[in-house]
């Protein structure tokens, strides 16, 4: 099997961070001939940490039903990066420093996964 995952959010669900997108899938023959391909919306678990060079989410497990077969995903990364600009820390130089609407939502939703991690 071979797939991809169109992610459309990360939403919480009783305080788990979860990811929502549509998950699909080819099925392949061992000899390279495509069986069926197959795709389903689904919200499965998933954890955002910071990396070296930007954000990490790992998304799942997750099983996908392709053609009557329930394939299992194992969790997978997903890496963002960040331009190297946008991790140098603030300098104010006599005016206050600004963050944006994006980068306040993502330090938030990491501070929650890395307290949920913590428990």
């Amino acid at each position: 099997m071979s797939g991809w995952l169109r992610l459309d959010r990360f939403v919480l669900e009783e305080d788990e961070l979860r990811a929502a997108g549509v998950f699909t899938g080819e099925l392949i023959d061992a000899d390279g001939t495509l069986i069926g391909v197959g795709s389903c919306r689904r919200t499965v678990p998933a954890e955002i940490a910071r990396s070296a060079g930007g954000i990490v989410a790992t998304i799942g497990p997750v099983d996908v039903d392709l053609l009557g077969l329930v394939v299992t995903v194992s969790p997978f990364s997903v890496e963002a990066r960040v331009p190297a600009r946008a991790q140098e820390p603030a300098r104010s130089h006599g005016q206050r420093a600004t963050v944006s609407p994006l980068r306040r939502r993502q330090a938030t939703q990491a501070t929650q996964a890395t307290r949920r991690a913590g428990r």
